[in-house]
């Protein structure tokens, strides 16, 4: 199991979690993808963002467990947005409607906004996804991540120390570096 694994469970779980009428996951992506440079829109479901997510950790030195973390958190932050931000993106979308390039777009906006199921379906996907990440990334799975990255990190060193001579093993560190 890894981090990424782990976040894109969750994202799996989450989209079946809920028959959900407002809220998609390509539109969770779209969102939280910009904050890491995704840019695949045309083919912006689950399996092009985990490639791009995957790659995205080959390629630079962003630790797999700081980006995960981010991307939860993120995910998080925008569905929190959608319930705080409710009246604000009505009153949004009522003074933009006066705007004929804007109108139609608005008046959808705003008759999706304003219905009594939108509100409450934003409060469950949060709820679902909270519940989600709550067992997905516990204090006991994070502790069991860690400890195989550790492992993981330190097998290049086993048998290091064995074959070391007495004065090396007197050296600091930083000589064998």
């Amino acid at each position: 199991m890894s981090w990424s694994n782990l976040y894109f469970e969750a994202l799996e779980e989450w989209e079946q979690s809920l028959d959900l009428e407002f809220t998609k996951l390509d539109e969770v992506l779209f969102m939280v993808g910009f904050h890491v440079g995704f840019t695949d829109w045309e083919n912006g479901n689950l399996e092009s963002f985990k490639k791009y997510i995957q790659q995205l950790l080959k390629t630079t030195a962003i630790e797999e467990k700081f980006l995960i973390k981010a991307l939860v958190n993120e995910t998080t932050d925008y569905f929190e947005h959608r319930v705080r931000n409710h009246g604000e993106a009505i009153s949004l979308h009522l003074r933009t409607v006066k705007n004929p390039a804007l109108k139609d777009k608005s008046e959808e906006m705003i008759d999706r906004l304003t219905s009594p199921a939108y509100y409450i379906e934003q409060e469950l996907v949060l709820d679902s996804w909270k519940q989600i990440i709550a067992v997905k990334f516990s204090n006991n799975n994070m502790r069991n991540l860690e400890n195989e990255e550790f492992k993981n990190r330190t097998k290049g060193l086993k048998g290091f120390a064995e074959n070391l001579t007495p004065e090396e093993l007197n050296k600091p560190v930083k000589e064998f570096l």
